[in-house]
């Protein structure tokens, strides 16, 4: 069963991405975390992940209200150069195992 925020069945990223930013309060984004962890183990992960897809000042805002880190960054914001190097190491290393 998909979560429900605000009435709205959470079925796809871009749902809850939308449902991450409508939550307007600290406690709005705890609400939804609450939720999200019922879901599934990876909640933390996932929506960390997800602060990504939002500016930086947004990105650490979530990161802080939801009480996330993103799964590869961490509470940093990297610039797109240091995103790509990570992900083609990543990538590297994936092939080589």
């Amino acid at each position: 069963m998909n979560p429900v925020w605000n009435g709205k069945e959470l079925i796809t990223y871009g749902d809850i991405i939308e449902a991450m930013d409508s939550c307007k309060t600290k406690e709005q984004a705890q609400e939804f975390m609450a939720m999200m962890r019922k879901c599934g183990d990876h909640a933390d992960e996932n929506i960390g992940y997800m602060t990504g897809y939002f500016s930086s000042d947004r990105a650490k805002q979530m990161r802080e209200w939801f009480g996330v880190k993103h799964p590869i960054f961490g509470d940093t914001d990297p610039t797109p150069e240091e995103a790509f190097k990570k992900g083609a190491e990543m990538g590297r290393k994936a092939k080589s195992q």
